[in-house]
């Protein structure tokens, strides 16, 4: 019974993300808003503060790393521009947008949440932001070789993939400590 509940407590958000955002087909600009309350409802019990502050707390952090990765990316579009880098089109969206703002999540959830830093933590963080990089990467391709566009609410998107593998990633590291008691 317990093995079912832990499997729930870290595979039901990522689940609930990718529900909301295929079937309810909202818009970019409420990914945010739907990563924030899941994550935040999903840990009631794991905050260092009052549940209901954390709930607020969690919607903030997921606001602010999208605010900040989303005007960085102008700013890396016109230094890519100046440094005449190739890929100039695709290289600030993944920086902004798979690496910044994974790493803002990470870092401002470590000071919501109670969990324990470790080897291990390093590893899901690395790994969510390889597999972001490289699902972005491989998506941009297959749609230049195809000329394919998708929705933003489709299933096999990146920025829907973002939100899954962030909230998986999340509920991996704060839940860590069941693993290590088995």
């Amino acid at each position: 019974m317990k093995n079912k509940l832990v499997f729930l407590k870290i595979f039901l958000p990522p689940v609930i993300c990718l529900i909301i955002i295929t079937m309810v087909k909202i818009g970019i600009d409420y990914y945010p808003l739907s990563f924030g309350l899941v994550i935040g409802i999903a840990n009631w019990k794991q905050y260092k503060y009052s549940p209901y502050i954390g709930v607020v707390i969690s919607l903030i952090i997921s606001y602010v790393a999208f605010f900040i990765a989303y005007a960085s990316l102008p700013v890396f579009i016109e230094l890519f521009k100046f440094l005449n880098i190739n890929y100039r089109e695709v290289l600030p969206i993944v920086i902004s947008s798979f690496i910044i703002a994974p790493l803002l999540v990470f870092v401002f959830y470590k000071y919501l949440f109670l969990f324990a830093k470790s080897k291990l933590t390093v590893y899901i963080m690395l790994c969510s932001i390889i597999s972001l990089v490289i699902i972005f990467c491989t998506t941009v391709w297959y749609h230049k070789l195809t000329m394919f566009k998708y929705e933003f609410n489709e299933a096999l998107n990146p920025y829907t993939l973002w939100q899954v593998i962030m909230a998986l990633a999340i509920q991996l590291i704060i839940n860590q400590g069941v693993f290590k008691k088995e």
